[in-house]
């Protein structure tokens, strides 16, 4: 599999390698069985045991792992083990949810460089850079994320947008579409005009739905 900065592959004599920077690193022979590159991370499973592999060297983040959400530079993982939820983010690992029920998050997005989710107590969370920011007290409704930007929908259907640790009310109302990307939000206001938000304002487009 082709991520921007490192290859991972299986050899013929079933053996784990990453090709970085010019060379190939044997990570194991034969253990490996799942593996994901993304532009700065490889994530691969040897049994259930969850590494990651970053800037050339790899981690062992849980022993015991079968959820997880990855990003071009984020992780998200549930340790089984221990029964929290981190994230591996910058070459350290950070726990966004210790208490666990018998249940996984069921409202998870990863993009980029964010993770977004509603957590067991309902509450909507945003881990952004190494922090966890407690961006609203009640589940929304619907979110989408992109690079260091995240777009949801609140419990009192308003509009807003989460971007480089601001957050904007766009709009009172829903919007009838929208999606998060790198650094902006398209979307189609409730009135039907077509905008997007980018560098902190709005542009808009026009009346239609593209």
């Amino acid at each position: 599999k082709i991520g921007r900065s490192a290859i991972p592959y299986i050899d013929n004599s079933n053996s784990f390698k990453i090709y970085y920077n010019g060379g190939v690193k044997t990570i194991n022979p034969g253990f490996t069985n799942v593996y994901e590159a993304t532009d700065n991370l490889v994530m691969y499973l040897n049994a259930k045991q969850l590494n990651v592999f970053d800037r050339g060297n790899t981690k062992l983040l849980a022993g015991i792992c079968n959820t997880y959400y990855l990003g071009d530079s984020v992780l998200l993982y549930l340790d089984e083990q221990r029964s929290e939820y981190k994230v591996y983010y910058n070459g350290q690992t950070y726990t966004v949810e210790s208490f666990i029920p018998d249940s996984v998050l069921a409202n998870v997005k990863v993009s980029d460089n964010i993770v977004a989710y509603d957590n067991f107590a309902n509450q909507f969370r945003i881990f952004y850079h190494g922090s966890i920011i407690p961006q609203e007290e009640y589940p929304v409704s619907s979110f989408s994320v992109g690079r260091n930007t995240a777009a949801y929908v609140d419990a009192n259907k308003q509009f807003k947008i989460f971007h480089k640790g601001k957050t904007f009310v766009i709009d009172d109302y829903p919007p009838q579409t929208y999606t998060a990307g790198d650094n902006l939000v398209a979307f189609v206001s409730n009135d039907g005009y077509f905008k997007i938000f980018y560098e902190d304002s709005i542009r808009n487009i026009g009346f239609f739905n593209p």
